[in-house]
C-alpha cells in the first residue's frame, strides 16, 4: 500500500495515532479506527493511483468508499463503525491542515433493525421475526446471526430492487439475487452465504401472519 501513498499521508497515520492516545480512546479502539483508515487508504490507492494529502480532503471520496462497502454488502455494525472511524480521520484532516472536515456531513449508519421508532419501515416485520424465532427455542447465537442476516439483506434490497415493500423484498427470486450478489463480489465465504440462504425461509413463515395483522388494523 505504501507505494501508492504519499509520505505526508504516511505522517498523518501517525498523527492519528498521537490524537487517539490524548484523545483517551482504548487501546481496542485506536486499533480498530486505524484498521478502518488504512482500509480506507487502500481503497484510495486502488481507484486513484496515489493518494496524497490533498485527496483526504474531498469529501466525495469519503462517500465513495462507504458505498462501495454497501454493495459488498458489509454487516450494519461493520459499516457504522466505518463511518465513524471515517469521521475520525476527517477531524484529524481538518485540524492537521486547518482545512474544513471533510467528513462534517457523513452520518453514522445504524443496524435497520436500531433506528429511531417510527422511521424504520421495516421496525415491525422485524420484532415479528424475532419474536418467531424465540417461539421455536432456536439458540440466542443464531437469532443473532439470522438477525444480521436479514438486516444485511433489507439494507442491500432497498438500494437494489425495484420496490422496498416486503412483499416483494422477500420473495424468492430477490432472494436469490442477493445470495448471487454475494457469491460475485467475492468477499463473502461460502459457508456465511449458506447461512444467509437457511435464515430467509423463515422469513416467509412471518411475512403472511404479519401482514395479515396490518390488513386487520
Amino acid at each position: 500500500m505504501q507505494a501508492n501513498i504519499s509520505s505526508s499521508v504516511i505522517d498523518l497515520l501517525q498523527t492519528c495515532k498521537t490524537i487517539f492516545l490524548a484523545r483517551q480512546l482504548s487501546a481496542n479502539s485506536r486499533k480498530l479506527y486505524l484498521a478502518d483508515i488504512r482500509n480506507f487508504l487502500t481503497f484510495l490507492a486502488d481507484q486513484e493511483g496515489f493518494v496524497a494529502t490533498n485527496k483526504l480532503k474531498n469529501p466525495r471520496l469519503y462517500l465513495d468508499y462507504l458505498d462501495s462497502l454497501r454493495e459488498k454488502a458489509v454487516s450494519p455494525s461493520l459499516l457504522s463503525r466505518t463511518t465513524y472511524s471515517l469521521k475520525q480521520l476527517g477531524s484529524v484532516v481538518g485540524e492537521t491542515y486547518s482545512s474544513e472536515n471533510p467528513t462534517k456531513n457523513l452520518i453514522e449508519s445504524k443496524p435497520v433493525g436500531t433506528q429511531t421508532a417510527g422511521n424504520n419501515p421495516f421496525e415491525n416485520y422485524i420484532k415479528h421475526f424475532i419474536n418467531y424465532l424465540n417461539s421455536v427455542h432456536l439458540s440466542p447465537y443464531t437469532i443473532k446471526s439470522y438477525k444480521s442476516d436479514i438486516e444485511r439483506y433489507l439494507i442491500w434490497g432497498t438500494r437494489h430492487l425495484s420496490s422496498t415493500r416486503l412483499p416483494v423484498l422477500l420473495t424468492s427470486s430477490n432472494i436469490k439475487k442477493y445470495a448471487n450478489h454475494l457469491s460475485e463480489i467475492g468477499t463473502t465465504a461460502k459457508s456465511t452465504i449458506e447461512q444467509t440462504r437457511l435464515s430467509y425461509p423463515f422469513q416467509g413463515l412471518v411475512l403472511p401472519n404479519l401482514l395479515s395483522q396490518t390488513s386487520n388494523r
